[in-house]
């Protein structure tokens, strides 16, 4: 009787002692998990970081331009404004037209 019950707990102590390991494997997996999902975290925030720099840049740019073609609209005559009215158009139907085909 000794023997059997002795049996018994043997298995179970070695059936705790698989279900330790494998929740030991299963908890390595996580934390390799959550330190790939860290780094990927860390580059999307490097990367959106970089874009607001190049969208502050940008705006900072096309403020410059504005300013300068208001300079211009007000000294020049209207000749340039239509010019220029009229290199927008052909440069966004370039953009939008003939770009969306290639």
């Amino acid at each position: 009787m000794e023997s059997s019950y002795a049996d018994s707990q043997y298995a179970l102590e070695q059936q705790n002692d698989d279900h330790v390991d494998m929740l030991s494997e299963k908890m390595r997996t996580l934390r390799e998990i959550s330190v790939q999902i860290g780094d990927e975290v860390s580059y999307q925030e490097r990367m959106l970081n970089g874009m607001e720099d190049d969208f502050s840049k940008t705006g900072d740019i096309l403020g410059t331009a504005m300013r300068r073609l208001n300079v211009m609209a007000r000294t020049q005559s209207g000749r340039w404004v239509c010019a220029l009215i009229l290199f927008v158009i052909v440069t966004i139907f370039y953009l939008v037209f003939i770009r969306r085909r290639s």
